[in-house]
């Protein structure tokens, strides 16, 4: 019937509008779903740009690893061939760094690290270690020095250390100069005994720097003899030149 018919289009055009409803939000849901895509999109390319930075970061950090490890080892090697002992110390006097040549000065062991050096057992006969290098540490100005254990003679060597223009603590070096110290002894005794000698014996004897030219001893009997004083002599006077032997005055 007409009616019939009528109630059948009014409910096709509502299916109809109920469609066209449905086809409007899927065609937005579309449309967020295009967007979300585009923004993750933007998004893995911003992640893509920070891992390839990252990767970039990481082989620069890896290089300068590689330098790092590389330095440590030409210094460690360096202070193992060298027959100085050092120690590296920081502002507060504590152990950074030693060489191996340093354990047999102050009986250092890998747990000392971090430990002031006034703590650590020492072979030298000083108590003015820890003074001499805060002196180093406040003035910016190394001292040397010599310093003995009960068998060796040292030469020690403390400096600042220096970074980013700033004191940052102290580097201590002590080589042996046992040998030297005990030529130098020998030679001071040796010296004394010429002195004496020369003092005792009634001839005029005297000494002279080839290299420098200066006068160094004129016995006592100089003045006896000559007439002038030693310590006139040594001075150069007019009177030396007459005094001494032409060959020993060039």
């Amino acid at each position: 019937t007409r009616e019939h018919l009528q109630a059948v289009i009014e409910e096709l055009e509502s299916s109809n509008e109920e469609l066209q409803a449905m086809n409007e939000e899927l065609q937005a849901s579309s449309e967020e779903l295009q967007a979300t895509n585009e923004e993750l999109e933007t998004t893995n390319e911003e992640l893509q740009a920070t891992n390839e930075e990252l990767t970039t970061v990481n082989e620069t950090l890896e290089m300068r690893t590689t330098e790092l490890s590389s330095a440590n080892i030409v210094l460690s090697n360096i202070q193992e061939s060298v027959a100085t002992s050092i120690v590296l110390l920081d502002e507060y006097l504590q152990v950074v760094r030693y060489s191996p040549m340093a354990v047999k000065i102050f009986g250092l062991l890998p747990s000392d690290i971090g430990t002031r050096i006034s703590r650590l057992p020492t072979q030298l006969k000083s108590n003015e270690l820890e003074k001499t290098i805060e002196k180093v540490l406040s003035s910016g100005e190394g001292i040397v020095q010599e310093v003995q254990t009960s068998t060796n003679t040292y030469l020690l060597q403390v400096q600042p250390y220096i970074e980013s223009n700033k004191i940052s603590g102290a580097v201590l070096a002590l080589a042996d100069i046992t040998e030297l110290a005990e030529a130098r002894k020998t030679l001071e005794a040796q010296s004394l005994q010429f002195q004496a000698l020369a003092d005792a014996v009634p001839s005029v004897v005297y000494q002279r720097n080839i290299k420098s030219g200066e006068w160094s001893y004129f016995s006592p009997s100089f003045d006896w003899v000559f007439g002038v004083s030693p310590n006139l002599a040594s001075k150069g006077s007019q009177v030396l030149e007459k005094c001494i032997h032409p060959d020993d005055r060039a």
